[in-house]
Parts: structure tokens; sequence; C-alpha cells
């Protein structure tokens, strides 16, 4: 019988059809308890009262508590037993690594250039002694550890030496 009531006042409270004209009324603000008990016909805006969570409360999604443990690194690439120690001058160098588990040798080399006063290093990538025709122009000849060498190699040739 309350739902009865209730719908009935929603409908004659509602207005009837559609006007293209707009009417500068107040809006009417229907709120009702949960029991359908009292129904108010117009309340202040300013009143309402609006449930939004608190979200002091809301777990944070960037904590350690929860977070997987960190995973071993796995090293991904062509691993090779040997590196021989590199034969560095200021734009000449070789660098070499053989044993590598794929059957393959690699090396690298730079040799320097003067063309027209500027000295730079030529370098070419080799695997099993075959030259890459393509030639690149990097400065590794001057680079001080195995690392940043491996790095710049394997950028310039397309390996994935380690």
């Amino acid at each position: 019988m309350k739902i009865l009531l209730y719908m009935l006042t929603l409908f004659l409270l509602a207005p009837m059809g559609c006007s293209d004209d707009a009417k500068d009324e107040k809006p009417i603000i229907i709120q009702s308890d949960l029991d359908f008990g009292q129904v108010d016909a117009e309340q202040d805006m300013s009143t309402v009262e609006t449930n939004e969570p608190d979200v002091s409360v809301i777990p944070d999604m960037n904590t350690t508590e929860d977070a997987t443990p960190d995973l071993p690194v796995v090293e991904v690439g062509t691993i090779c037993q040997s590196a021989e120690a590199p034969i560095q001058l200021a734009k000449t160098c070789q660098f070499e690594w053989s044993s590598c588990e794929d059957g393959v040798d690699y090396s690298f080399r730079c040799d320097i250039k003067n063309l027209a006063g500027n000295i730079f290093s030529l370098c070419n990538c080799y695997e099993n002694g075959v030259k890459d025709p393509a030639d690149k122009i990097v400065d590794v000849c001057t680079a001080q550890d195995w690392e940043s060498i491996e790095a710049i190699v394997n950028e310039q040739c397309g390996w994935d030496l380690r």
C-alpha cells in the first residue's frame, strides 16, 4: 500500500508532457526514507547529504605488503665463454667473443680513418670471420669497461652477447 502511495505521489508531482519553452521553476526534490514513510516534497539543495566514500580508508595499491617478491633476473642472449682482452688504441680497437653457446665467434673491429682532417673510427661486425658490409662510425675504442663495450657493440651489430 505504501508503495502505491509513493508511486501516486511521484505521478502527481511529475510534469505532464513536454514543452519546447523552458520554464524558470525551482526543481522539486523528493526524498524518501527506506521504509517509504514520509515524503518531503521540497528541500533546499544545500542540506542534501551525499554518501561519498571516505578515501582515507581505501587501501593504497602501491604498498609493498601484497606485492609479489622480486624474481631473479634471468639473462637472455648469447653467452660466450671467453671475451678476449681488447686491443685498444685511440681510434683503433678490436673486441672478440669466442666459445659462444650458439657456435659462432664474434668480433668487432674499428680502424682509424682520416677524411679531410676528420679523424674517426670506422667499425664493422664479424661473425665467424665474415664481415658485415654495413660500416659503423661509433666511439667505442675509448670505452673503459667491458659492460659499456658490450652495450655499444650489441646495439651496433644487433647482437645480444653476454
